[in-house]
């Protein structure tokens, strides 16, 4: 675990426990740092009310957001199950673990390529780049989109101009010939 990032959710923490802070603001601030500590792709914050139904309160990203959703509208899930027992529930991935593996895939209505770097900056930056030209793995992208209904529109978008389209597109289509699958 990353100790910066851990020590700056518990200082969030504090600082929402001491009233310095509101915890509505606070709470999606809580699941990005949350993604850090965790080193994992998105975290999200459900809450159980008094008459036993989760909800989402708060969510480092609009994946981690859906996903809680998912878990809500099955009835299911690993934050569910970890309220349940009363222990960690740790899943590596959701699409491997049979108990799971429909979370995530019957809600996923497009793909959206695109790529990112990480810049050095007093706040966490995350500009967009061309597929290609950022950290994404093209490949194991492609491989998981396998799992999807064939029919899933995949959608290059944000690019300056035609010609970046036209390199995000050929670029795409490239790692997917090397791993043999149509487009």
């Amino acid at each position: 675990m990353n100790q910066d990032a851990t020590d700056a959710l518990l200082d969030l923490l504090n600082r929402v426990a001491s009233a310095e802070r509101d915890l509505i603001d606070g709470i999606d601030e809580a699941a990005a740092v949350a993604e850090t500590v965790l080193e994992v792709h998105g975290a999200a914050v459900m809450l159980l009310n008094r008459d036993g139904d989760f909800g989402l309160v708060g969510a480092s990203n609009p994946y981690a957001a859906a996903l809680e959703r998912a878990q809500i509208e099955a009835g299911d899930g690993p934050c569910m199950e970890c309220t349940r027992r009363g222990a960690v529930v740790a899943v590596d991935d959701l699409t491997e673990a049979p108990r799971w593996q429909g979370l995530a895939g019957p809600h996923v209505r497009a793909v959206h390529a695109k790529d990112m770097t990480i810049t050095s900056a007093l706040t966490l930056d995350m500009p967009e780049r061309r597929p290609g030209l950022g950290g994404i793995d093209y490949r194991a992208f492609i491989t998981q989109m396998q799992r999807l209904d064939p029919d899933t529109p995949f959608l290059v978008e944000h690019l300056p101009s035609d010609e970046e389209y036209v390199l995000a597109v050929a670029h795409v289509r490239a790692v997917a010939d090397e791993l043999g699958v149509a487009t």
